[in-house]
């Protein structure tokens, strides 16, 4: 009799035990939501990179890039390039038609919408040069621009401006606020 009642009382024991923990149990939302939402972190990173981008099979850029953070967020997943870049825009026949800098760049993907900021120069082919702090380029729109002041030297001279627009080769623009000097004979 001494031993069934040491049964009874163990498994007694065991049943209390699950219940109490199945009762200590709770499924918070937020908890949950935390742990398995995006961290502010990567999802990939990548150095010393070279891309090319090509369209209708013709190499359009070339980009270097001593870093890339790939950000694979649910809404608007970007790439940063928080140590600047390099964008060389190339014809058809692989001459480079402008050449892009930046100390800084994020990419959207999906929007095609490329940002460049801070000690931004853009090159064209006639030698004329663009400073800016902030750059838009649209890839579907094959154009870039700025709301913000911009620089302009040519061989004319120096205009200055708030607001820019220019194909991606840069080789055609106008800046929208302009002002300036300009070397006339």
């Amino acid at each position: 009799m001494h031993i069934i009642n040491l049964k009874s009382i163990f498994y007694n024991a065991i049943a209390i035990l699950v219940v109490a923990l199945f009762f200590s149990c709770e499924n918070d939302l937020q908890e949950i939501k935390s742990v398995t939402e995006f961290s502010d972190e990567p999802t990939q990173t990548a150095k010393e990179i070279e891309i090319l981008y090509s369209d209708s099979g013709y190499v359009q850029v070339r980009l270097k890039a001593p870093l890339l953070y790939y950000f694979e967020k649910e809404e608007d997943p970007y790439f940063e390039f928080p140590s600047g870049i390099e964008m060389y825009f190339l014809n058809k026949d692989l001459v480079e038609e402008s050449k892009l800098t930046a100390d800084y760049s994020i990419y959207y993907a999906e929007k095609g919408i490329w940002e460049a900021k801070y000690n931004v120069i853009a090159v064209n082919q006639k030698g004329e040069m663009l400073n800016t702090e902030y750059l838009i380029w649209d890839e579907k729109q094959e154009k870039i621009f700025s709301d913000k002041f911009v620089k302009i030297t040519d061989q004319d001279g120096i205009i200055y401006g708030d607001g820019f627009e220019a194909n991606q080769y840069f080789s055609k623009w106008k800046i929208l606020n302009p002002k300036g000097y300009i070397n006339l004979e």
